[in-house]
C-alpha cells in the first residue's frame, strides 16, 4: 500500500451507452519500486508475462487505443518464444509500423532498431511471397542503418536492394 498512483480509469461503453467494464490504471511511485519487483520475476516467467501482455492488447483490439510501441515493446521481449509463422509475421508487420512511427518522430535509434527487428522476423520466401513488403522494410532499415551513421551497413541493404530492385523505379529509391 503507497508504492501505485491511480492514473486513471479506461471503460468499455457498449453501443446502448452502458459501462460494461471499468478499468483502473496504476503507476508506481517510483521507478525504483518496478525495478525490484520485475527484478524478482524469473527470466521465463518474464517472457511470458510479456507474450501474454502483448497479445492480451492485440486480442482487444487494442492497436486502436493502446500505443503500438508498447505492443510491439511486450512481444519484442518474448520474441524467443514466438514459433508460428503467423505470430512472426505479425510481429514482423507491427515492428515495422513501429519503426514508421519512430521515424516520422525523428527517433532515428529507435525506428532502426525496430528496423531490424522487423527484417529478423522475415519469413524466409519473404522476397517471393511479401516483395513490395519486404523491399519497403529493408529500404526504411537502410535509411535508419543511415541516419544513425550506420554507412557500410546502409550500403550493403543498399547494394542489395538494387540487386533485387524489379523496376528502375525501385532502383532510384
Amino acid at each position: 500500500q503507497g508504492y501505485l498512483l491511480p492514473t486513471g480509469v479506461k471503460e468499455i461503453i457498449t453501443e446502448g451507452d452502458q459501462t460494461l467494464s471499468v478499468f483502473p490504471s496504476y503507476k508506481f511511485v517510483h521507478d525504483r519500486f518496478q525495478q525490484a519487483i520485475y527484478s524478482l520475476i524469473d527470466e521465463e516467467e518474464r517472457i511470458q508475462i510479456h507474450y501474454k501482455l502483448g497479445n492480451y492488447f492485440i486480442s482487444e483490439g487494442a492497436p486502436l487505443s493502446v500505443d503500438v510501441f508498447e505492443i510491439v515493446n511486450h512481444l519484442n521481449q518474448a520474441v524467443s518464444i514466438i514459433k508460428d509463422p503467423k505470430e512472426k509475421w505479425q510481429l514482423c508487420k507491427l515492428n515495422y509500423e513501429a519503426g514508421l512511427k519512430a521515424r516520422d518522430s525523428s527517433a532515428w535509434s529507435a525506428a532502426n532498431q525496430y528496423f531490424r527487428s522487423a527484417v529478423s522476423l522475415l519469413p524466409i520466401d519473404a522476397w517471393d511471397q511479401q516483395y513490395a513488403f519486404t523491399f519497403n522494410l529493408v529500404l526504411e532499415r537502410a535509411r535508419a542503418e543511415f541516419l544513425n551513421q550506420n554507412t557500410m551497413e546502409a550500403e550493403q541493404l543498399m547494394d542489395g536492394l538494387v540487386s533485387r530492385a524489379r523496376t528502375n523505379f525501385e532502383k532510384a529509391k
